[in-house]
């Protein structure tokens, strides 16, 4: 009990602890999911939006005016890129996170990337499943033939 009041006493003041992060992939969904064909033709890329909301009872408008975070982006799946760094202040910020599939065999997959910071704790995280499925052959029901990707 001690430790955890030293450590709410600690870093009482910490703009972190004022602020919950809206994670949000281009599609509006809260995580990348790969399932569909048309996923897998070549490597998926997507905008993800990080944004900081600010609890408006405890946080001055001066305080949301100088936000600023450093943030370094982790990923425990080699198949998963992302950028290494992300520096975030008082609103949205887009980054693109590619899943590159073509080594993954047939199978279900999951990781995550997060966010890595002073207190080394996470704030948010970015959910990702692949579900790969057929060996990567599809059919291409446009054109009535099947297409290896």
């Amino acid at each position: 009990m001690e430790k955890t009041y030293d450590y709410l006493t600690n870093f009482a003041k910490e703009p972190e602890l004022k602020v919950n992060f809206k994670v949000t992939c281009a599609d509006g969904k809260r995580g990348i999911y790969l399932r569909e064909p048309h996923h897998f033709r070549k490597p998926y890329e997507t905008k993800v939006s990080i944004a900081p909301q600010f609890n408006e009872d405890n946080t001055e408008q001066e305080e949301k005016i100088k936000f600023c975070m450093q943030f370094t982006l982790t990923c425990d799946a080699p198949w998963v890129q992302h950028p290494a760094h992300l520096e975030l202040m008082n609103v949205e910020r887009l980054i693109s996170v590619q899943v590159d599939h073509g080594g993954l065999s047939e199978g279900v997959y999951f990781t995550e990337v997060k966010p890595n910071w002073m207190l080394h704790v996470y704030i948010f995280k970015l959910v990702i499943h692949v579900h790969v499925l057929y060996s990567h052959h599809f059919v291409d029901y446009t054109t009535s033939h099947v297409e290896s990707v």
